[in-house]
């Protein structure tokens, strides 16, 4: 079981991504499969700060690269 939560991309954080429980975990693509997922559900705003579509591009890539992370902790490889 894993989490995710969200800060920075729309006016309140989110902890919850609907739409992300079809993805088939051990597949190769599963990391980048579960990142494009999450950033399909998110409805980021635009600021002086960055742009919504640079806000989901981020939420794509750290989503990616945190899940690939843990993933590879729980099989016990260390980056």
């Amino acid at each position: 079981m894993c989490g995710l939560a969200l800060g920075g991309v729309a006016d309140r954080s989110r902890t919850r991504t609907p739409g992300v429980g079809g993805i088939h975990r051990g597949t190769t693509r599963w990391c980048g499969d579960l990142a494009a997922a999450v950033a399909e559900s998110v409805s980021p705003y635009s600021d002086v700060r960055a742009s919504a579509a640079y806000r989901k591009r981020l939420v794509a890539v750290l989503t990616r690269r945190a899940f690939r992370q843990a993933f590879d902790r729980a099989r016990g490889i260390e980056q």
